[in-house]
């Protein structure tokens, strides 16, 4: 059944790629996934392991209708893994490919090869998302993950030649993690950024959802579980909720931060100098977040810019009093 476009504002809903002017819609391509990963939702309910994906036709048809009343150039397909089953999902991708749009989706590691790298740039992908989630071979087969880091290195080198823009997502304070696994993951992001310097990461810390296996884990190791409405709201990513962090939430946001600067913008993040990367890399490197280092970074940075600023306004003002005639 389609859906009843002419009772949406659609025009809301179209927006255009960040930094450019291209034309973008979101769209539901896939409901589910058929794997097992023990920290997802989706094995909160059987149901949800039940894969299913719209036919290439309905792409066809629904996708067209909206490419010809917004404009669209491009899509980004969503789904929890619209690439489970990776035939399926790619005959019902290129009928996106059929109507010249370019599209964005997440997609599984070990479906990556070279035949896929090849497929994917022909078919118009200029994005895809991976949860790689840990450099640890231990913790991926905790999380039942499917895949090993062999897998992961060749995935990034067999995409690295098309040129398109890969997001690796990492996650961060499982229970029983070590140091040394938050090390090896470190590790891995430089080593897969060398392979496909098309890449960058971002990073989650873990969070325990009801009835998944790692719910059960973390009440073992003696978590207590949100009592109310409240204090489920407080288990969120923006409030830094990371209830097997060996650390404070001041110190977990550190490395955040440090996170960021050097994994998000891998090339040169904003307002992070050669110095500052230095500096962050030994505290990854060290696993030292307790001095606020970064905090009192930034606020010299803050006063030494509004002196400049105030300098600059100042001589400013001398010059128009000189000026002749003023």
């Amino acid at each position: 059944m389609a859906p009843a476009w002419d009772l949406i504002d659609l025009d809301s809903y179209a927006y255009p790629i960040p930094g450019t002017d291209i034309p973008h819609f979101a769209f539901f391509l896939s409901r589910g996934c058929p794997f097992h990963c023990t920290f997802c939702y989706n094995q909160a309910d059987p149901e949800r392991s039940h894969w299913r994906i719209h036919s290439p036709d309905y792409v066809r048809e629904q996708l067209g209708y909206l490419q010809k009343r917004l404009g669209l150039r491009a899509v980004s397909l969503l789904g929890d893994n619209p690439f489970a089953y990776s035939q399926k999902g790619q005959e019902s991708i290129q009928a996106v490919a059929e109507l010249g749009l370019r599209w964005a989706s997440v997609a599984r590691v070990e479906t990556v090869g070279k035949e896929f790298a090849a497929w994917a740039k022909q078919a118009g992908a200029w994005w895809l998302g991976f949860g790689l989630e840990s450099g640890s071979e231990r913790l991926l087969r905790m999380m039942r993950k499917g895949f090993n880091l062999n897998q992961a290195r060749h995935c990034f080198e067999c995409l690295a030649p098309t040129g398109i823009s890969l997001e690796a997502n990492w996650m961060f304070f499982l229970p029983d993690e070590t140091e040394q696994d938050r090390q090896l993951s470190y590790a891995l992001m430089n080593e897969l950024y060398r392979l496909n310097p098309n890449s960058y990461c971002t990073h989650t810390w873990f969070r325990p959802y009801p009835r998944t296996p790692l719910w059960q884990r973390c009440l073992e190791l003696g978590w207590k579980p949100p009592g109310n409405n409240e204090e489920w709201a407080a288990c969120s990513a923006d409030k830094s909720y990371a209830p097997f962090s060996p650390w404070s939430a001041g110190q977990s946001n550190r490395l955040a931060w440090a996170l960021i600067a050097l994994y998000r913008y891998p090339a040169k993040a904003p307002g992070f100098g050669p110095l500052t990367r230095k500096v962050l890399q030994w505290r990854l490197h060290e696993g030292s977040f307790r001095l606020p280092l970064e905090d009192v970074a930034v606020a010299l940075w803050r006063k030494a810019r509004a002196y400049r600023s105030r300098s600059h306004r100042s001589s400013q003002g001398r010059s128009l009093i000189q000026r002749p005639g003023g």
